[in-house]
């Protein structure tokens, strides 16, 4: 875990140590939005390094899913679905054909 810098008030977000006249809020807009920004990733509670290492893992699993088909400049939700669901289709497809090989093979055998 790692110290906050940002603290939530009723008013808005404020940076922690900094004097009163320089935090107001309604006097440092600028401020205030960079203090609220950091804010929010602070509150999902992982330092940077976590994340990264999630995206990572993330990425790994993707790759995986979707027979190495994804690349980072096609993450969207879509493209992620429809590139899984065709990974997904051709592995059954050659399975299908595998069994079909086999059913032939056995019937030669057979004859």
């Amino acid at each position: 875990m790692f110290e906050r810098l940002t603290v939530r008030t009723l008013y808005g977000c404020k940076f922690k140590g900094l004097p009163p006249y320089v935090n107001k809020p309604d006097k440092n807009k600028l401020l205030s939005e960079v203090a609220a920004r950091l804010a929010a990733y602070e509150d999902i509670g992982l330092s940077p390094e976590e994340i990264t290492d999630m995206i990572y893992r993330f990425e790994a699993f993707l790759s995986a899913m979707t027979g190495n088909r994804m690349s980072k400049s096609n993450y969207t939700l879509d493209a992620m679905i429809s590139a899984a669901d065709e990974y997904q289709q051709s592995l059954c497809d050659e399975c299908w054909d595998r069994s079909e090989e086999e059913a032939e093979k056995a019937l030669e055998v057979g004859e």
